[in-house]
């Protein structure tokens, strides 16, 4: 049976509806956190989108519903690219910026006239484009780029930019933006936005609930500024600014520690919330309990936990890491009923990074992804294995 363009339509509208309603409701509900917020609000202009392209398609004298929908479109995708950006702990002003400034293009270049002409297709194509391969880039990097189903959103991003740029050279090359039969006709177009819509559902609810079990402990952190001991990513980079800053005079060596749990979210979606609270709290005592005595522990996203100290050599920086990643291993293998998981360690010394506070944590968890060894074998720092 073939399809018809209108049943597709049709079809397209609902799927990214119930998603919208879905995932709204559940982050309404949940109170949950900035990064959950702007992923809904990044469904709600998709659901504009839906409406406004709906709109034109009944009517196509309604050329400023394009304009809504073409900027609503960029929109939609750029909020999963920021929502990316803080679930990794990273910067959203100049990224909104960009957004904006893209969606405001997609509108502005639409023009009155049979099929909008090619300027207006040309232009939202290469926004999208553009936000559709940061967001696939930023899926694969930081505490996204450690999680398996991050992998999965990262996949239609990159399938959807490589759509995009298609469509513009079909359109470039053709002069013409009446795309009706082929690839980039209407019903292949709208299936891949069925399909994008489920993957990017499916993946963002299992992010989120890797974060269910720190929710409770980042309201804390935020409102008394500590979780007995552990400082919230803001405070923690205030601390190692001042702390490299004081160690350049004195010449000393400040070593930042990265432990990395891997999988939260899986294991909350087969085990249930009470599991993975369980983990979480066992694994952020246990990372205080075997830190150094004057350590200052922070968060950097849902998953890695940062340790900052001062130490003597870059021997005793491995030992340090050596004691902390044993040491919740242990405290975790203790815990009845609680299922192991991965556990990443990484360091990061300004002896060879210098006192750029921001690269000193980039390399702690880079090297802390997937349970990676932080030196050799010989310096016995091979993450253990249940």
């Amino acid at each position: 049976m073939i399809l018809d363009p209108a049943t597709v339509l049709v079809m397209t509208a609902l799927v990214v509806v119930v998603c919208t309603v879905v995932f709204v409701f559940e982050t309404v509900v949940r109170h949950d956190n900035a990064v959950s917020r702007v992923w809904a609000l990044g469904y709600i202009a998709g659901t504009i989108t839906t409406i406004a392209y709906f709109a034109w398609a009944r009517d196509a004298t309604l050329v400023w519903a394009v304009a809504v929908g073409n900027a609503a479109h960029v929109g939609a995708v750029g909020c999963f690219w920021l929502g990316c950006r803080m679930y990794n702990a990273r910067r959203t002003g100049v990224a909104t910026a960009v957004v904006a400034a893209l969606a405001a293009a997609s509108a502005a270049a639409v023009v009155p006239g049979p099929g909008l002409g090619p300027t207006s297709v040309i232009t939202i194509g290469v926004a999208l484009a553009a936000v559709s391969a940061l967001a696939g880039a930023e899926s694969l990097r930081g505490a996204l780029g450690a999680s398996r189903t991050a992998w999965a959103m990262a996949a239609v991003f990159v399938l959807q930019a490589v759509y995009d740029v298609l469509r513009v050279v079909e359109v470039a090359v053709s002069g013409s933006a009446d795309v009706t039969h082929g690839w980039f006709s209407t019903v292949p177009s709208a299936i891949l936005s069925v399909v994008f819509t489920i993957v990017v559902l499916a993946a963002t609810s299992v992010l989120r609930a890797g974060r269910v079990g720190v929710r409770g402990i980042e309201e804390l952190a935020r409102r008394t500024g500590g979780d007995s001991g552990v400082l919230i990513a803001p405070q923690f980079g205030y601390a190692l600014r001042g702390l490299l800053v004081r160690a350049r005079q004195k010449d000393e060596l400040v070593l930042v520690v990265a432990v990395r749990m891997g999988e939260l979210g899986q294991i909350f979606m087969a085990f249930g919330g009470g599991v993975a609270a369980d983990i979480v709290a066992a694994w952020r005592a246990s990372v205080r309990r075997h830190a150094p005595a004057a350590a200052r522990v922070g968060e950097h996203g849902p998953d890695v936990l940062l340790v900052l100290t001062v130490v003597e050599t870059a021997s005793d920086a491995r030992r340090v890491a050596d004691r902390i990643l044993q040491g919740v291993f242990e405290d975790l293998r203790a815990v009845p009923g609680v299922v192991l998981p991965e556990l990443g360690i990484g360091i990061a010394l300004n002896d060879t990074l210098g006192d750029d506070a921001d690269a000193l944590v980039a390399a702690a968890c880079a090297s802390a992804v997937g349970g990676q060894p932080i030196a050799d074998p010989a310096d016995g720092l091979d993450p253990p294995r249940p």
